[in-house]
């Protein structure tokens, strides 16, 4: 009955100001008495919709207008008629289904709702009067025809054909009118859903949003932006298989985010799965790293000289004025990928927008990154075809190359040493392909960034014992490294270990010294070098506090017994070097593997 009742409002609505009062007024002056225009002025025509207006609305009118809103929720509840047609038989459920299929008329309010959204959108081609007020409601009737429109075809792909023409001549129109975003991004969608049926390309759409509309009039536009990402985010298959959005237009998608970090951040986490390919990985790793210098470019681009910044004020003028720092505005603030990943002068950049730092935009930009690369990692590391490689010296070369306060930022180290670390252990071949570069990081950039040594590190202590046999030469490089390490920080960072813990520092150490006794326990020549530096590490321990010095000796004890080999006694006693005290009492309580089984099984050791 309900349905029966939407029906007969949508089609059956007088387009007189007052039905009641024209009723009593009835003569041959009828069309004199009309009052209802269309949005230009002009004389409706037979049908009264959502876009007639009248200076009072008549009781049909209003009934017309609540049933075109409520009208999508209603199309939504109704079951699909192949299930209608299955329900009908025995049983209860059968009947009960049979009887809505009959008193609902499920057909008759399909065909009633689609001929009227068709006639709304004819209307459309009439550009208003009044630009504001009238403007919104015709974009907004014609955001929610285009709903509708979609969601009767998905029901009934029969209706497809009608309605594509109609759709696409409404695009052809919204795309030379920059106010109707919201139109557009609904006629995206529905082309998303039935172009393919209608063999209609999307690439030109996908190139207006992100191209022309987005980074202009939709950026400052906060609902149309979360719209275009929410939309993104719920048809990512369908954009992924038939668009270039991700691959071609991520640049632009990225900006929203860093316009607004706060707002968008739970889809990004989403569309990150799909952004990440074999030919995009690159760039798409640079331009997260890169977001917050992006975050502050657009605040210069956009705000400039209206800036309440003084140093903004300054930036957008020497923007104009400087041909390097408008490339460089130009590069961060691109639209389509293909530029290439970093820039040369990058360096420069961060320090040009080094006053820009602190503006809370930025700040709560710096805040998503991290989130948003250990899952562009974990996706990377399945990514079937990706040079892996390149990622992971991409990650080596950035470190030197972050934007503001990033270079100590303990999280952003952390995200950035775990990936490293997750694409290596996926690879052992790339693992000891790049032991060279590995090393020569290590060995140059001592202390700069702790927190993801302490990560590259970690890693090779994980990863060397399937080095052994095969890449004598790849576990020398790793331990070389690693020693060199632990004697400059014994030597140059001694005082940080006692003064300043908390600054990454004694994790490093620590951590290099247990990947020093994993690889020294690996090779007859390296168990050698390895007892010397744990004494030499010993001896120094020397001039820290005592607590400091016992938890040193400790750990130390217990690394010797890491170096348990049958003549690890005999390789102690022949070094040119005399042993600390606690390093000939750790040796000394040395058992051998035999030993510590037969204890075991008498029940004299735990």
């Amino acid at each position: 009955m309900l349905c029966w009742s939407v029906s007969n409002w949508l089609v059956n609505a007088s387009v007189f100001d007052d039905f009641q009062q024209e009723k009593n007024k009835r003569s041959t002056k009828t069309l004199a008495l009309l009052s209802v225009t269309e949005l230009d002025g002009s004389t409706p025509s037979e049908l009264f919709t959502v876009l007639s207006l009248a200076k009072s609305y008549a009781e049909d009118q209003q009934m017309n207008i609540l049933s075109f809103a409520l009208l999508y929720e209603i199309l939504e509840a109704l079951p699909l008629r192949e299930a209608m047609e299955e329900a009908e038989g025995d049983g209860p459920l059968g009947m009960a289904l049979a009887t809505v299929q009959g008193r609902v008329r499920a057909e008759s309010i399909e065909d009633v709702a689609f001929e009227y959204c068709l006639h709304v959108l004819k209307q459309s081609e009439i550009r208003p009067l009044k630009s504001s007020y009238d403007c919104e409601l015709q974009d907004a009737v014609l955001s929610e025809s285009i709903r509708i429109l979609d969601l009767l075809c998905l029901r009934n792909p029969k209706l497809v054909r009608k309605a594509f023409r109609a759709v696409a001549d409404l695009n052809d129109r919204t795309m030379r009118r920059i106010h109707n975003s919201m139109v557009l991004l609904h006629v995206f969608q529905f082309m998303l859903n039935h172009g393919e049926s209608a063999s209609f390309e999307v690439d030109n759409m996908s190139h207006f949003l992100c191209c022309d509309l987005l980074p202009n009039a939709g950026l400052l536009d906060n609902i149309f932006a979360s719209e275009f990402i929410a939309l993104l985010r719920q048809n990512k298959v369908n954009v992924q298989s038939r668009t270039k959005i991700f691959q071609r237009y991520f640049p632009a998608v990225l900006k929203v985010l860093a316009w607004n970090p706060r707002a968008n951040m739970h889809l990004y986490m989403e569309l990150m799965s799909a952004m990440v390919t074999p030919a995009t990985c690159l760039e798409l790793l640079h331009s997260l790293i890169d977001l917050p210098c992006v975050s502050a470019a657009l605040e210069v681009a956009i705000f400039g000289e209206k800036s309440f910044l003084i140093a903004i004020r300054q930036l957008a003028a020497e923007r104009v004025s400087d041909p390097r720092l408008r490339y460089s505005f130009d590069f961060f603030l691109r639209n389509e990928s293909g530029r290439g990943g970093m820039m040369e002068n990058i360096p420069d950049f961060h320090r040009s927008l080094s006053e820009v730092v602190s503006h809370p935009r930025v700040i709560f930009c710096s805040q998503a990154v991290p989130a948003l690369l250990s899952i562009f990692f974990s996706v990377a590391v399945s990514t079937k075809q990706l040079d892996k490689k390149s990622v992971v010296l991409a990650v080596l070369g950035r470190m030197h190359s972050l934007y503001g306060s990033f270079a100590e930022n303990v999280q952003m180290q952390q995200v950035m040493g775990d990936g490293v670390c997750l694409l290596l252990s996926k690879s052992k071949a790339i693992f000891v392909e790049m032991h060279n570069e590995i090393s020569d990081y290590i060995v140059a950039n001592h202390f700069m960034y702790p927190v993801f040594l302490t990560s590259l590190i970690w890693c090779i202590g994980e990863e060397s014992p399937a080095l052994a046999e095969k890449q004598a030469k790849a576990l020398g490089k790793f331990y070389d490294a690693v020693e060199s390490l632990t004697y400059d920080i014994i030597k140059t960072k001694s005082s940080n270990l006692v003064h300043n813990p908390q600054d990454g520092i004694m994790e490093l150490f620590q951590a290099c010294l247990r990947t020093m006794t994993k690889l020294g326990s690996l090779s007859y020549d390296l168990t050698r070098r390895a007892v010397i530096c744990l004494n030499n590490v010993v001896k120094k321990t020397r001039e820290h506090p005592e607590q400091q010095r016992f938890d040193i000796v400790d750990q130390i004890n217990s690394l010797i017994k890491m170096l348990a080999l049958p003549s690890v006694t005999e390789i102690v006693m022949n070094l040119s070097i005399s042993p600390e005290p606690e390093v000939l009492e750790a040796i000394k309580n040395l058992k051998s593997v035999e030993e510590e089984r037969e204890e075991l099984i008498l029940g004299q050791s735990l």
